[in-house]
């Protein structure tokens, strides 16, 4: 099974919005329905972030370009969500495994 077809399933990997937030230690990335609509469909939600790291992929990577994710992997023997954009590697280490979430018109 492909990683994505299990994290964002029936989705694109087409990202709207991605977030850090330091504070409450939670990582959110919110995916769209298709690349033509952009309607935000589903979340992915990583709560108490131990660590965050992230590294530049593509330095020349157009920012007016849509960043998609490629692939995410979870590693649940050691904790660890790495997450690969186009433009983007992320290796988050967590408490619990990430949860994948509905995107409602009131959640946002």
């Amino acid at each position: 099974m492909n990683n994505l077809d299990f994290w964002i399933p029936n989705c694109s990997p087409y990202i709207s919005k991605m977030v850090y937030d330091i504070n409450n230690r939670i990582f959110t990335i919110e995916f769209v329905d298709n690349v033509n609509d952009f309607n935000p469909l589903l979340r992915l939600v990583c709560k108490s972030v131990l660590s965050y790291s992230e590294d530049t992929v593509d330095e020349a990577y157009d920012d007016d370009l849509i960043d998609g994710v490629i692939d995410i992997a979870w590693n649940g023997a050691h904790k660890t969500l790495v997450v690969l954009t186009d433009k983007k590697e992320m290796i988050l280490k967590l408490e619990q495994p990430p949860i994948s979430e509905n995107v409602t018109s009131q959640a946002n």
